[in-house]
């Protein structure tokens, strides 16, 4: 599983990851969480992403997103971490990289892929230790997914119509984390290449 993907297609689906430089934090209060998902849903719609799930971790981020006719993935992460750093380095009086570098990415090439990286994405919080339940992380679009709220701006119906609709999806990330099963060998051999795990 390589690292970063060299040419996105369009209809392709992608996990994007990126994390603070010398993994110090990203984001240092709850508008900071906020300013980065509206700068998300600026971006996407600028650069014809589609967004399909988002976490926002202390240190890093994950999304998943597909590319969409006439987008550009490469123009939208550069606008999207160019924006958020030269907000928080104003915010902070400070000026430097807050990104640990260019970004990573991953081409989600299955169906399988997609339930197993959506998995991790949700239950991500839950494997750093910062809440006990999905639901319990507030800067996770796991609440958009499952049709609890409508605040950060996701394709609330691709992912979930894979699984037959919302309440199997919800099912499939809480029997996950009922049973510990936050990832498959698979899985977590790619992530490790990646330096995520």
């Amino acid at each position: 599983m390589p690292y970063r993907v060299e040419e996105f297609e369009v209809g392709g689906i992608y996990h994007i990851f990126n994390r603070g430089a010398l993994k110090n934090p990203l984001f240092f209060s709850p508008e900071m969480y906020w300013t980065f998902c509206y700068l998300i849903e600026r971006f996407a719609a600028d650069y014809h992403i589609r967004v399909l799930q988002v976490c926002l971790m202390p240190n890093h981020f994950h999304l998943l997103i597909m590319l969409e006719e006439g987008g550009s993935v490469e123009d939208f992460m550069q606008r999207l971490c160019h924006t958020y750093a030269r907000r928080i380095n104003r915010l902070l009086r400070r000026i430097g990289t807050i990104f640990q570098g260019r970004y990573g990415s991953t081409h989600i090439n299955s169906t399988e892929y997609v339930f197993e990286i959506c998995r991790y994405i949700h239950l991500n919080p839950i494997t750093e230790n910062m809440v006990a339940h999905p639901a319990d992380w507030e800067y996770s679009s796991y609440h958009e997914a499952i049709g609890e709220r409508n605040v950060i701006k996701i394709d609330n119906d691709f992912v979930p119509s894979l699984f037959g609709g919302q309440r199997p999806y919800e099912a499939y990330i809480l029997n996950s984390l009922h049973n510990r099963k936050y990832w498959s060998s698979e899985l977590l051999q790619g992530l490790a290449k990646m330096k995520l795990v």
